[in-house]
């Protein structure tokens, strides 16, 4: 291969896999921000649970019921979301695993070009010191 083609290809695959790498990045911060989400509300919830024991009158009018509802209906919500961003992360790692892998790959090549050429100028030179030394001997 190449080495302009080569260095195209390169950064093809390079741009590829940092795209990849940022959309990984985004959505594991998303991932993070709803488990952060859910750990707030069960705090949220432990606190307003000892706010309700304390005042007995909360629990005879019924003013822990709308408590429980928007407690149970936002750790519905924010689980629904994990669950959607958690599906989303599986394919987004898969794709994040192949680009990262074409990367890879892509190195091992250009290293094996680089030993090759490495190792045909050190030929190159060999056979330039060998040609020196003939043309010297005959001329003595």
């Amino acid at each position: 291969m190449k080495r302009l083609k080569l260095k195209k290809l390169s950064k093809v695959v390079d741009a590829d896999f940092l795209a990849a790498q940022s959309e990984y990045r985004r959505i594991v911060s998303e991932e993070n921000r709803l488990r952060t989400m859910l750990q707030n509300l069960d705090e949220q919830e432990q606190a307003g649970r000892q706010l309700i024991d304390a005042d007995p009158t909360l629990k005879t009018i019924g003013g822990d019921f709308p408590w429980h509802r928007w407690v149970c209906k936002t750790r519905e919500r924010l689980n629904t979301e994990l669950a959607m961003v958690l599906a989303q992360k599986g394919r987004i790692q898969e794709n994040f695993q192949e680009k990262g892998g074409r990367a890879a790959v892509l190195d091992r090549l250009r290293q094996s070009i680089q030993k090759q050429e490495r190792r045909k100028q050190r030929l190159d030179e060999f056979q330039k010191l060998e040609t020196f030394f003939v043309i010297s001997k005959r001329s003595r």
